[in-house]
């Protein structure tokens, strides 16, 4: 059995393979447990233990969850989320993931969260994710990890997928790998956006190969921007807590204003990520702005109390020796978590036989907007159901075939672009542009003559990057990468335009306000048999009534 990505997900399904007794190897761009966005998060995991609040429960959880995904969540997959979350926690204590406890209980700590109606995230000790990435990889221990192999293509025979192209970062050799189940586990689309908090493998290339494999892909226009990227203490990306806010913390643009009173006069500044990075992003764009960000104001929270909910930015305080009541902190948005991806199932089967989708790769759980530390318990939640069932699955087909003309047009490909590598333009220059357009065209706020305008630019950058001579050197993996960028930046430049409305991080500034009527629902993308994408919406209740190919 073969698992494509380097994160929790990749790793919960490769321990649920190897319990099944599959062998299972793990294919990564980077290397398994220490690349993608899992090895870097901030390591919160929400889950009911009820712990903090005797209240809280997984229908709690469940009904959080689809409020903050405005509605349009698979409902089925997000009870499967929360109701599971449970159990998956209990593992990774038995892992030895090292979870924060409170001092005198020894009970797990669990942090407020605006967005969640209860004391639900648990954080890992350090706030760092490889406290969780390299407890499994340890518990994956029959599994066999390839790193610096990069998915091309998914390959297929008559009785579905049946593997991948891929090629060796180091030699660069193309080769195919055959499989009875294959699980895409490759993460998000952080790096098609010029501010974010992905990586810079976190390219996309899950949802290029599944579209062009002609698998269904879900709500690709909901891309969520974390709100709260400080940006006055050098270079390096650090994140506020959301906590932060449910304990006090204030943003203030340049005239002093609370601005987040007015819109959202209940919650405030505690309130989901879509509101909070729109109201950031508005005050910049309309000039309220303090040096391209708002102003944190720490006068309703002691110093102790921050420091505690926020250690890395405690811990860059303490080195610049001025103390946090003498720091002017200043936030921004970045680009954060694509709610977008592959459909799938409650087993993450997707609509091509043999292939799964797990993690972020995977499409309709969060719907609109994904609460805070979901993603965590998502990739763990549904990397083992990923895992049991490809494992099952694996065990009723036979030997799967080599796909010959998918090889043989990817060593073609490869010596050709190796060919023009020492005479062409610089990948980084197209990388640049397709950021630049999404910024400017796809991101927290957009209209369909911004959508339309970005989807012609990404589609010319596209056919260029693939015909023009492009120096790469040894880094051809980038030129690679920087094609899929291209393709999925136009697909949910695509599907942004296709929804007419706003809800949740997809906000229209032509249609500002959300449509019940007719957009309750997800807009479905799949490449038609001509080669041009094809959307339908469907209806929370499964009904599909729209359906216009895009020429």
């Amino acid at each position: 059995m073969l698992i494509v990505g380097s994160g929790l997900a990749a790793l919960r399904a490769a321990i649920e393979a190897q319990a099944a007794g599959r062998s299972v190897l793990v294919a990564s761009k980077g290397i398994c447990g220490r690349s993608g966005c899992s090895a870097i998060t901030s390591a919160g995991f929400s889950v009911a233990l009820g712990h903090a609040d005797s209240s809280d429960s997984p229908d709690l959880h469940y009904r959080d969850t689809i409020k903050g995904g405005a509605g349009i969540n698979n409902h089925g997959l997000a009870r499967l989320l929360c109701e599971e979350a449970i159990d998956r926690f209990w593992e990774l204590v038995a892992w030895e993931v090292k979870f924060e406890k409170e001092m005198g209980s020894g009970r797990y700590r669990q942090y407020p969260s605006g967005d969640h109606s209860r004391d639900r995230v648990a954080v890992c000790v350090g706030h760092r994710g490889l406290g969780m990435t390299l407890p499994l990889k340890r518990a994956a221990s029959q599994v066999r990890f390839l790193d610096h192999l990069m998915a091309l293509d998914l390959m297929k025979d008559k009785d579905g997928i049946s593997g991948i192209v891929a090629i060796d970062l180091k030699d660069l050799k193309v080769t195919g790998i055959r499989s009875r189940s294959t699980i895409l586990t490759t993460g998000g689309v952080g790096q098609l956006y010029s501010v974010t908090s992905n990586p810079a493998d976190v390219t996309g290339d899950g949802l290029a190969m599944a579209y062009r494999a002609g698998a269904a892909l879900i709500d690709l226009e909901f891309v969520q921007f974390y709100p709260w990227r400080l940006i006055s203490l050098g270079r390096g990306r650090v994140p506020i807590q959301p906590s932060s806010f449910a304990r006090g913390v204030i943003l203030r643009n340049a005239q002093g204003e609370r601005f987040m009173e007015h819109l959202d006069p209940a919650r405030k500044e505690a309130t989901t990520r879509d509101i909070a990075a729109r109201g950031i992003f508005t005050e910049i764009v309309e000039g309220r702005d303090v040096d391209g960000g708002v102003i944190l104001d720490l006068s309703a929270i002691a110093a102790e109390e921050f420091a505690r909910l926020n250690p890395r930015v405690a811990r860059l305080v303490e080195k610049r020796r001025r103390g946090l009541e003498n720091e002017r902190l200043i936030v921004s948005p970045e680009t954060h978590f694509h709610m977008g991806g592959v459909r799938v199932d409650e087993w993450g089967r997707t609509s091509l036989r043999h292939l799964y989708a797990a993690g972020e790769v995977a499409g309709g759980i969060h719907g609109g907007n994904r609460l805070d530390s979901n993603a965590l318990p998502e990739g763990q939640v549904f990397g083992r159901r990923a895992g049991g069932m490809a494992s099952l699955e694996a065990e009723e087909r036979g030997h799967p075939e080599l796909d010959r003309e998918c090889l043989s047009h990817w060593e073609g490909r490869v010596k050709k672009i190796m060919r023009d590598a020492e005479h062409g333009l610089g990948v980084s220059r197209f990388r640049s542009s397709i950021r630049e357009c999404m910024a400017l065209n796809a991101s927290i706020v957009r209209n369909a003559e911004k959508l339309t305008e970005g989807i012609s630019q990404l589609r010319e950058l596209r056919e260029r990057v693939s015909a023009e001579k492009v120096a790469v050197g040894m880094h051809l993996g980038r030129r690679i990468e920087t094609q899929n960028m291209a393709l999925v930046g136009e697909l949910i430049a695509r599907a942004a335009l296709f929804r007419s409305e706003s809800r949740g991080a997809h906000f229209r500034s032509d249609f500002p306000s959300s449509d019940d009527t007719h957009w309750l629902g997800s807009v479905v993308l799949q490449r038609h048999i001509a080669g041009e994408p094809s959307l339908a919406f469907q209806s929370v209740a499964g009904d599909s009534d729209r359906d216009w190919r895009i020429e």
